[in-house]
């Protein structure tokens, strides 16, 4: 995305044109540590910053949402039945190594907790019941070809 401020010194920041195309004619505008509105531009600014360094996650999902797992019970023959595990996200994990989701489910026996990794979002977790639901027949599907 086009960045909207420039840090031009500690106390000065640059407004692009598109920040405000009708206030400023389409010229960049700077802006002093004076300003009333100061410190919204600065945080956008350092928002901004931490953008381009790689600092800033946008995740698909927040603690609270449903997910949808692909979870697995025991069935006949030793084999495990996948299913579509309606979930809630407890807890987002961040780390040095890597981010995660933690989510509970329920079922008739109590109440449990996984821990996924944010790249399983779309795999073995999903945002959606139709797609959980197309994962678990694909998952079908391929243990009646085996």
């Amino acid at each position: 995305m086009e960045r909207l401020t420039k840090r031009i010194s500690e106390n000065l920041i640059e407004l692009s044109a598109k920040a405000n195309p009708i206030q400023y004619n389409g010229k960049p505008q700077r802006v002093h540590i004076k300003h009333p509105f100061w410190n919204v531009f600065n945080r956008l600014c350092e928002y901004e910053d931490a953008e381009k360094q790689g600092l800033l996650k946008k995740l698909p999902c927040k603690v609270g949402d449903t997910v949808w797992c692909i979870c697995y019970r025991y069935g006949y023959g030793s084999k495990d039945i996948p299913f579509a595990c309606k979930s809630y996200v407890r807890q987002i994990i961040f780390n040095t190594r890597t981010t995660a989701i933690e989510v509970e489910y329920s079922d008739d026996i109590g109440l449990y907790g996984c821990s996924y990794h944010v790249r399983d979002i779309g795999k073995t977790v999903f945002l959606t019941k139709e797609e959980a639901e197309q994962a678990v027949q694909v998952l079908k599907e391929g243990e009646k070809n085996e």
